[in-house]
């Protein structure tokens, strides 16, 4: 099953290369410019696909770059600002804990639907010999929440441009549990006056076996989590944005949740957190 997923998302891209060497002449010179957006969030916690890795504040920069032909390439990382004991990289506070790599292409086409192709590289500076622990229980939740260094994953978005822009995303992760997961989105943007804006979104996931093992199920494939999101921004100037954010966080399955609570000491199942940050488009 897994060898035919990476197959057909390999077959998917090649089938869409050809449609890139089919429209390439139509590239105007505006849209083989590059553009730079660099950005940082100040939150109340990090959390990924609904499990809180660190519930006080964190620092989150990214830095997110267009290119031609439909490429893109984005840098984001987490710094835990605080020294707090939290369930990935206790007493880190200050350090780097994670930079995610990501490389993507969308496929150039016209119309309502896009389609893009790319991979991230996840990058955790933090060895083990350097996260602070005080019990073997403590030693137990770094191990089982914290990947080795040099993890990475290959993903397929489907994207329609109609109302609530609704979205599928598949992920395949290539090394811990070499397993899949999916993510269904929708969203809309209210533009409540000419410079400020408010996004509302909500996300939920659906993972396959070996990921449910990594929630600490073994129930298999499963719904994992929901999250609702709010964004509220206003345009300083044409380059510049500031904005405050909001989420709520929740795990869907009952075993996942189980699971989750046994991996991880006094960890909460639901998580309301927010922030604020700004972002400068070069």
């Amino acid at each position: 099953m897994k060898k035919m997923m990476t197959a057909l998302m390999l077959a998917a891209l090649a089938a869409s290369m050809a449609t890139v060497s089919a429209s390439a002449e139509e590239v105007t010179q505006e849209e083989a410019n590059y553009a730079v957006t660099v950005s940082a969030d100040v939150l109340s916690a990090y959390v990924s696909k609904g499990v809180t890795g660190n519930d006080e504040p964190v620092f989150q920069p990214d830095v997110y770059v267009e290119m031609p032909y439909g490429f893109s390439f984005d840098v984001w990382a987490n710094m835990n600002i605080t020294d707090a004991n939290c369930n990935w990289d206790p007493k880190t506070g200050g350090k780097w804990s994670e930079f995610d790599l990501t490389l993507d292409w969308t496929v150039p086409i016209e119309g309502p639907v896009s389609l893009t192709f790319g991979g991230t590289y996840f990058v955790y500076p933090q060895a083990k010999g350097d996260v602070i622990v005080a019990t073997e229980e403590e030693a137990e939740n770094v191990k089982a929440g914290a990947p080795a260094d040099g993890d990475y994953e290959l993903f397929v978005k489907a994207g329609v441009d109609c109302l609530l822009q609704p979205a599928l995303e598949f992920y395949h992760d290539c090394q811990s549990s070499s397993d899949w997961y999916f993510l269904g989105k929708i969203g809309h943007d209210f533009e409540l006056t000419d410079l400020l804006g408010l996004h509302l979104g909500a996300t939920v996931g659906f993972v396959g076996d070996d990921f449910a093992e990594r929630y600490g199920s073994d129930d298999g494939a499963a719904f994992s989590h929901a999250q609702f999101d709010a964004k509220l921004g206003y345009a300083v100037t044409d380059a510049l944005e500031v904005h405050a954010k909001a989420s709520f966080s929740t795990l869907i399955d009952g075993d996942i949740r189980d699971g989750v609570k046994d991996s991880y000491d006094d960890i909460d199942c639901e998580i309301f957190y927010g922030g604020v940050g700004c972002g400068y488009t070069f």
